[in-house]
């Protein structure tokens, strides 16, 4: 039995087609011009499944589908559309529920309070029917087993009986978590690693699955793609192409679209192909901290790592994968330490020493940290030159290798060729930064006594115990108590003064191994870190400024309030050496959020804001990332003059900005306002700019101007609270700036 069925009305023209084969149907439904998705149930007998058919087709018909014949389908009519295809590979909730067979449900409530249905995703499982899924946006890593409020609504029978099939759609859902690790827009997110879910505990584990399933694929398309991604994305060769002999010998394309997209996207896109991934830091500079295209490349990069050269991955025989794991992201990044290390494991566990030869002779890219690997070639003769370089790369690293896992590669990398160096002055430098915190190490000491006639660190740890002191006399508490001016007792303020004092009787490579040292424990030292901040804008100790981008990285959140308080009155104009240096540190600084140091940005420009290199360099541009959270909290401080808690009002930097300036800024507010059409609360704070920038009288000129045109303005924004808000906001400025043109005033009330 088949049945087809049409539904149209003004916004859609959709189909819904059923049939029955044996004691199963199977379901085809979508738009009209789509090929559209396929669900298939099964029964225990041939009469359940007929009569479970018919009331799927009543109930359609009670919604206004209508039987009618179907149409010849035109085989070209599917269009590739890799955009949208991306697209669902970088939202959980707009493309993996369908890729493993499931339905969207919108606005539905579930049982508990799980799960929110404005934020979150809930799911049908119409492959397997075994019920209800969600994945709340707080903890996208985990699958809930959810059940709705109101099934009926959706036409969900939680009765009908489950369809068993090899992989449950539950775990099809697990195995695309960690896909979706190389698309996500959080961009600390950088390592990518299959292993660990479905009960995956290392790569045979998952050939094993894969061995196991491969015959299932003709059955299940779902299971299918899912595999097409798997060997895609791990750049697996051989087993991509069984994956795609299936699917074209049984036309599972013809079933899920998504596959079709998928094999075009791989024709398409070579391993090096860099998929845009949406994530966007508007204040941060550094070249360090990837863009949203080096972001896919780091993930993958560190995927082909997990599969083919970490300590889970055992096959010998793939070298060139090996290789492809460096080479896919050969810059520098935090994990290619790790990657490198490993590189080297396999070249001398399984011996392919003259394969690295051959390669490193056809392939000239530049590889960061190869050097490393190159020092411990048993062909290289000259193992010194690449040790030296090996540290040099090092010590100009520090800010991607600064956390405790890295430092503890490159402990043992620079353990590795203690006998191979002769730039002294560098290897003092790393060993310095990379041994801080555990200065009692064997490797550490070996390596001293071979290459130094003194310990380098045996005067650090007596000098930081000495500054603890200091500090402890006159701070009693955390600096988290330190909330106001008020706080900062002559006690504190003195004690800060001694422990400058005697950093100022300290030599320069003293300070610099203080530093490495403390920001190991930003919890212990935060005091101590603090007065270091301050002792460093004010000295002149050489490389003051990646010492203050260490610090600032690491400062604790407590010193935030301190470090505000401190930045305000730190520059006095454009001749003021701290200038150039506050520029640099905040433009290298990879603050993590605006709850960090962030903030301390504005601080340190507000009194110079007005000046132009600040004013069109960095001002004026954060208006256009409006909404932009941290673009609003800094023009926030801007014109609250300036401080989050409203403290510190003796600062008014508006007051120093000419005609053009306070112009230019109205612009801005107004084109920040238009894209703010569909939220209050911001929109409610950017408005109000207006009327604290109304106060300069040499703004009367645009605003007179700007009020011809007023009625199209506020008409452009169809809330009524909206617009009552301009209305108000406008009436107010008018009284400010004694605008008393009646053609001018009409306008406000049409």
């Amino acid at each position: 039995m088949k049945t087809y069925l049409e539904y149209k009305d003004e916004k859609s023209h959709k189909f819904w087609e059923i049939e029955v084969i044996g004691n199963s149907h199977t379901v085809r439904y979508g738009n009209i011009e789509a090929k559209g998705k396929t669900s298939s149930i099964g029964f225990e007998t041939e009469k359940e499944a007929q009569e479970d058919a018919e009331r799927l087709i009543a109930s359609k018909k009670e919604i206004g589908y209508k039987e009618t014949k179907k149409p010849k389908e035109n085989p070209n009519k599917y269009k590739v559309d890799l955009q949208r295809f991306e697209q669902k590979l970088k939202d959980w909730g707009f493309g993996y529920p369908e890729f493993a067979g499931c339905k969207r449900l919108y606005d539905a409530k579930v049982r508990g309070n799980v799960l929110y249905p404005e934020q979150d995703c809930v799911m049908y499982d119409e492959r397997c029917n075994e019920g209800t899924y969600g994945i709340s946006h707080e903890v996208h890593t985990e699958i809930l087993k959810v059940r709705l409020n109101r099934p009926k609504n959706f036409d969900i029978d939680y009765k009908i009986k489950p369809k068993k099939r090899a992989v449950t759609t539950y775990e099809l859902l697990c195995r695309y978590m960690w896909m979706s690790d190389l698309f996500t827009d959080w961009e600390f997110r950088k390592t990518v690693n299959p292993i660990n879910y479905n009960n995956w505990d290392n790569v045979e584990d998952i050939y094993k699955s894969f061995s196991d399933e491969i015959n299932e694929l003709e059955n299940d398309p779902y299971l299918a793609l899912y595999w097409l991604l798997h060997t895609g994305f791990t750049c697996d060769e051989q087993r991509y192409e069984q994956v795609k002999n299936k699917i074209l010998e049984f036309n599972l394309a013809e079933q899920l679209t998504d596959i079709y997209d998928a094999l075009v996207w791989f024709e398409k896109h070579d391993v090096f192909y860099n998929m845009p991934v949406k994530y966007v830091n508007m204040f941060s500079k550094t070249k360090h901290e990837p863009d949203a295209d080096d972001l896919f490349l780091i993930r993958r990069a560190y995927l082909l790592f997990t599969t083919y050269t970490y300590e889970y991955a055992k096959d010998e025989n793939t070298f060139e994968k090996w290789w492809l794991s460096v080479k896919l992201y050969p810059k520098a990044e935090e994990n290619m330490i790790k990657r490198m290390r490993w590189l080297r494991n396999n070249l001398n566990k399984y011996n392919k020493w003259n394969l690295f030869e051959e390669k490193i002779k056809t392939d000239t890219t530049e590889i960061a940290l190869l050097s490393y690997v190159l020092a411990q070639n048993p062909n290289e003769e000259n193992k010194t030159k690449f040790a030296d370089k090996f540290i040099q790369e090092l010590a100009k690293g520090k800010d991607f290798w600064k956390d405790e896992t890295p430092k503890l590669f490159a402990q043992t990398m620079i353990y590795d060729l203690k006998d191979s160096y002769s730039d002294i002055e560098t290897l003092k430098d790393v060993l310095r930064f990379y041994f801080a915190g555990n200065t009692r190490d064997a490797k550490l000491k070996e390596l001293e006594k071979q290459h130094f006639e003194d310990s380098l660190t045996v005067d650090i740890e007596k000098e930081i115990e000495e500054l603890q002191n200091i500090l402890n006399e006159g701070i009693e508490d955390s600096l988290m108590y330190i909330e106001e001016e008020e706080d900062l007792t002559p006690k504190i303020l003195k004690t800060f003064k001694n422990t400058k004092k005697y950093l100022s009787g300290l030599n320069d490579d003293k300070i610099t191994a203080i530093v490495n040292n403390i920001i190991t424990d930003t919890n212990k030292y935060e005091s101590l870190i603090y007065v270091l901040i301050e002792y460093l804008f004010e000295s002149k100790v050489k490389n003051r400024e990646v010492l203050l981008i260490l610090l600032i990285d690491n400062c604790d959140d407590s010193a935030e309030f301190l470090l505000r308080n401190f930045l305000k009155t730190l520059i006095k104009d454009d001749n003021d050496p701290n200038y150039e240096v506050v520029r640099k540190v905040y433009g290298k600084s990879n603050t993590k959020s605006f709850g960090d140091l962030s903030s301390s940005l504005p601080f340190a420009f507000i009194n110079i804001v007005h000046q132009k290199t600040i004013f069109n360099n960095w001002f004026i541009n954060v208006f256009d990332h409006i909404p932009n959270e941290k673009a609003i909290k800094i023009t926030d401080y801007i014109f609250n003059r300036v401080d989050y808690y409203g403290r510190m009002k003796q600062v008014n930097a508006i007051a120093r900005f000419d005609k053009s300036q306070l112009e230019q800024m109205c612009d801005k507010i107004i084109s920040a306002l238009y894209r703010l059409k569909d939220d209050k609360h911001d929109f409610h704070t950017v408005i109000s700019y207006l009327y604290e920038i109304a106060e300069n009288k040499l703004l009367k000129d645009w605003f007179e101007n700007f009020m011809k045109d007023f009625k199209n303005f506020k008409q452009s924004f169809s809330d009524e609270f909206k617009r009552e808000r301009i209305k108000d906001i406008f009436r107010s400025v008018c009284n400010k700036l004694k605008i008393t043109d009646e053609e001018l005033l009409k306008n406000l009330e049409c």
